[in-house]
C-alpha cells in the first residue's frame, strides 16, 4: 500500500496531498493486524477516488 501512496502522490495537485496522507494512515491503523491487506487496499482506494472526484469537480448522477 505504500508503494501506491507513493505513486499517487507523484501525480495528484498538492491541495490534495494532506488529504491523501490523512486517509493512508487512517486505514493502515483502522484495521487489526490480521485482516487482509486486500480489504485495506480496497477501501483507501475506492476513497481515493471519491477525494480525486470531488477535486475534479464532477458530480455522480443517479
Amino acid at each position: 500500500m505504500q508503494k501506491l501512496v507513493e505513486e499517487l502522490l507523484k501525480r495528484i495537485e498538492v491541495s490534495l496531498k494532506r488529504e491523501v496522507y490523512y486517509w493512508h494512515a487512517y486505514y493502515e491503523r483502522r484495521l487489526p493486524p490480521g485482516t487482509t491487506a486486500l480489504l485495506k487496499l480496497e477501501e483507501f482506494v475506492a476513497k481515493f477516488m471519491s477525494i480525486y472526484r470531488k477535486s475534479c469537480g464532477t458530480q455522480q448522477y443517479v
